[in-house]
């Protein structure tokens, strides 16, 4: 008899240490960090399209440059992508 007491006690003490990690915890929405996102002005924008448009080349892949490719290119649309992602974590 003393046996199952015994049992029944060392269960219950670990359930109540099992679940009282669970009760005192409290659910916060993720803490999400993006960086500052520049403005830049309509002229500056028409400037750099009329420079990225003159650009001949493709832009180069992100692993392997094949001559001749822009990497300029490639920055600037994975620039353009970072700002977009941003924008739509802001909600914006």
């Amino acid at each position: 008899m003393k046996r199952k007491s015994v049992r029944l006690a060392s269960s219950l003490l670990a359930s109540a240490i099992i679940l009282s990690g669970c009760g005192g915890a409290i659910s916060k929405a993720p803490v999400v960090v993006t960086p500052d996102l520049h403005s830049y002005s309509q002229d500056f924008q028409m400037k750099l399209h009329a420079e990225f448009e003159s650009d001949v080349r493709a832009p180069c892949a992100r692993d392997i440059i094949i001559e001749p490719c822009s990497a300029w290119k490639r920055a600037n649309m994975d620039h353009g992508d970072m700002r977009a992602q941003v924008r739509a974590i802001e909600g914006n």
